[in-house]
């Protein structure tokens, strides 16, 4: 079983499931969707005019507390693109997030007002629903399709060029304030370089590096949060302001952009191939404690799966344990069952 952080081995018998009670003023959700394009002029909505407004965005996540919860997605749309003309390439960033209260809160109306002023927007949709419940029955019931996808289509196998997935870190305060926003413009340059000149190893259509972003502050490194550290996780997730996403980036562009902003990543949404995983999942001494747990309940490690507790700490691409041990050929675990 994966996921949880501690929780990754082992059959589910039974579960206990929490409820929080609905703050007072229930919850107010605040949904706003700029769009621009990649005209590299200083027009409005253009590429420089994000690369002033990510340092405001940083400013604004900065005083947020624990009462809002954000899930902003930052999206590239490439399929018009002409050759040498940029401002055919256009960017959405849809900018969704709870707040938990009622929205005459003084609070509530800093952070909604403070966001406009990032995205220099006045077009606001704004909703206040009695429950979480209510709100997943405002939703359409397609909202969540999962379209089949693969990643890391041929001939683009597990590699340090193609890493699948999406690469994650949590990023600390301390990042954030000082090295988001030029780091967030040194991935968006990565992208236009792939435009002017295509990447042939990047499993992205027409060798391009301009996958998604997400940029979620549903973690504890809030202003008010709790961070208990008696937890299997690591502290980088425990403190971190936000987690962001980013997909199509190299194992080499990674290292010299986002992992610069933390040592750890988030499990089910990081890069499938990566390297030291361990420690960017856990931490060396919270992984052998975990590891310990996990020998003396499988010690013939039955529940594997791929990077997680009892894999093989040196393989970064995905070589079940076992699978060709006779043999010269290389067993990629994605072409294998896993549980």
């Amino acid at each position: 079983m994966r996921g949880g952080g501690g929780g990754v081995w082992g059959v589910i018998l039974s579960m206990t499931i929490r409820a929080h009670a609905v703050p007072k003023g229930g919850l107010s959700r605040v949904y706003m969707d700029p769009k621009g394009t990649f005209c590299q002029d200083g027009r409005k909505f253009g590429y420089e005019w994000l690369r002033k407004m990510w340092p405001r965005f940083a400013q604004w996540q900065m005083r947020i507390n624990q009462k809002v919860s954000t899930q902003p997605g930052f999206f590239i749309d490439t399929t018009h693109y002409k050759k040498g003309d940029l401002c055919s390439v256009t960017w959405e960033f849809k900018f969704e997030y709870f707040y938990a209260g009622g929205q005459q809160e003084a609070k509530y109306k800093l952070f909604r007002d403070g966001l406009k002023e990032v995205l220099h927007t006045r077009e606001v949709n704004e909703t206040n629903f009695k429950s979480a419940y209510k709100y997943v029955l405002s939703m359409p019931a397609n909202k969540f399709q999962i379209p089949a996808i693969n990643p890391l289509p041929a001939p683009h196998e597990p590699s340090d060029a193609a890493t699948g997935s999406q690469n994650s870190v949590f990023v600390s305060r301390e990042a954030m304030e000082k090295r988001f926003a030029s780091t967030m413009m040194d991935v968006l340059d990565i992208c236009v370089e792939s435009l002017k000149t295509p990447d042939s190893t990047s499993p992205a259509p027409n060798g391009t590096r301009c996958g998604f972003h997400y940029l979620y502050t549903s973690v504890t490194g809030n202003l008010g949060s709790v961070q208990p550290d008696d937890t299997a996780i690591a502290p980088g997730f425990r403190k971190a302001l936000m987690l962001w996403n980013a997909r199509t980036l190299s194992i080499k562009q990674s290292e010299e952009t986002i992992y610069k902003l933390g040592p750890n990543s988030y499990f089910s949404e990081s890069s499938y191939v990566m390297h030291k995983w361990t420690d960017r999942y856990w931490g060396q001494k919270r992984y052998e404690q975990l590891l310990a747990v996990k020998k003396a309940h499988d010690p013939g490690n039955l529940f594997w799966c791929h990077h997680c507790v009892g894999d093989n700490p040196d393989d970064a691409y995905g070589d079940p344990p076992g699978v060709y041990a006779d043999s010269d050929k290389k067993g990629y675990a994605y072409k294998h069952d896993e549980l």
